[in-house]
């Protein structure tokens, strides 16, 4: 019953969605060199957005944005011997792009290469049909995927939408573990014990004063205004602090599933 409790209230918490791949960037062998002759070697930006059955380049399951995305404001930054060099690039339709300006001899090499770009669109339609709310701007580190510099025709990067979904909020999780000892005590055969921290050792009367703390408000699944609340009578009435069990009911629980996005104390 704990467990079940404390997944509800967790799973009203937002959770951020999974970004969806649009692209690579990539470190290629344009041309293989011999042993008297250099070899070319490039990066290249690959858009794989855009229907398929209508020239789009998107290949499912991997990459699944069918909606057809331009990139835009493309800055490109290669690092060699530590010293950073800064391209800006023409817009990016479907399909892969390696410009004559990310081209060089095999005699180059890289320590690393970052890329960023924004969206011409942030409502991207899925091959299931579904959305994607996606964040306007891309960006990725190219990194050596062995040893101190970039291999080509080896190391590359997936470019991917963010989701607009927001992050978890931090509050909840800290108002979750405040309300941890109280979760544990309403959970243990709904059964709510309380026991008084009397100082004279005197006896204390039990309704639902005597529970001194409120019933958990599921705000996400509750219609506006509603609330759970215990009922104005305990079982028994009075009892020995320390050493008495109170049992209190609670009224007003919504029917249906619960999803707790936030919850609220309150001593009545």
């Amino acid at each position: 019953m704990f467990r079940l409790i404390a997944c509800l209230f967790l799973a009203g918490i937002p959770a951020r969605a999974a970004d969806v791949y649009i692209g690579t960037f990539s470190f290629d062998v344009v041309i293989a060199g011999s042993q008297n002759v250099p070899g070319v070697n490039a990066f290249t930006i690959s858009n794989y957005t855009g229907d398929p059955g209508a020239g789009g380049f998107a290949l499912p399951p991997d990459f699944l944005v069918f909606t057809a995305l331009t990139f835009q404001n493309v800055v490109v930054t290669l690092v060699s011997g530590g010293t950073p060099q800064v391209y800006h690039l023409t817009d990016i339709a479907g399909g892969p792009f390696s410009p004559s300006s990310l081209q060089f001899v095999d005699t180059v090499s890289f320590d690393y290469a970052t890329i960023g770009f924004s969206l011409d669109q942030t409502s991207l339609t899925l091959s299931d049909s579904s959305v994607f709310a996606a964040t306007p701007t891309v960006t990725a580190t190219l990194l050596p995927s062995n040893g101190s510099f970039l291999q080509p025709g080896t190391d590359f990067v997936i470019l991917a939408a963010n989701s607009q979904a927001p992050e978890p909020a931090t509050w909840p999780l800290s108002l979750f573990a405040l309300l941890l000892p109280l979760i544990r005590l309403l959970a243990k055969s709904r059964l709510v014990a309380i026991k008084s921290a009397a100082i004279s050792g005197s006896p204390f009367r039990a309704p639902a004063r005597c529970a001194a703390v409120a019933l958990l408000i599921l705000a996400g699944s509750l219609p506006s205004n509603g609330q759970v609340t215990l009922s104005s009578t305990a079982s028994p009435a009075s009892g020995q602090a320390g050493i008495t069990i109170v049992n209190v009911t609670g009224s007003n629980f919504p029917a249906g599933t619960i999803s707790a996005a936030a919850t609220l104390t309150t001593r009545i």
